[in-house]
């Protein structure tokens, strides 16, 4: 079955109006990472990279509550509350508690 003439025109301007819809959102995605990305030596020196943290929430002790981790090139660290409310940021590790030989849970220390 052949098409007629007007379907195919039809076929060609909804192909190119699809092919204009995806270029344009790629555009748009493309200049939004530019201007996301942040080049280090534009930091002032000793402030740190936001391009290179990222916090997230994990329950690394497995007692059912999460704790706020930030992560900053590749290393990770618990972001907390000091006693008056400002944030602090402290280094970290998970040791297992031990009872009568097994693994019971497990503990974060703090490291100061």
């Amino acid at each position: 079955m052949k098409k007629s003439k007007s379907k195919k025109i039809r076929d060609i301007i909804h192909g190119v109006s699809i092919g204009i819809c995806v270029l344009y959102t790629l555009q748009g995605t493309s200049i939004e990472l530019y201007k996301t990305y942040i080049e280090p030596k534009k930091i002032r020196q000793s402030y740190i990279v936001p391009n290179k943290i990222r916090i997230k929430a994990e329950d690394i002790d497995k007692k059912g509550k999460k704790e706020t981790l930030l992560i900053y090139s590749g290393n990770s660290y618990l972001l907390m509350l000091d006693d008056e409310g400002k944030p602090v940021v402290k280094s970290y590790e998970v040791q297992p508690v031990i009872k009568y030989h097994k693994v019971k849970s497990l503990e974060i220390i703090i490291k100061e």
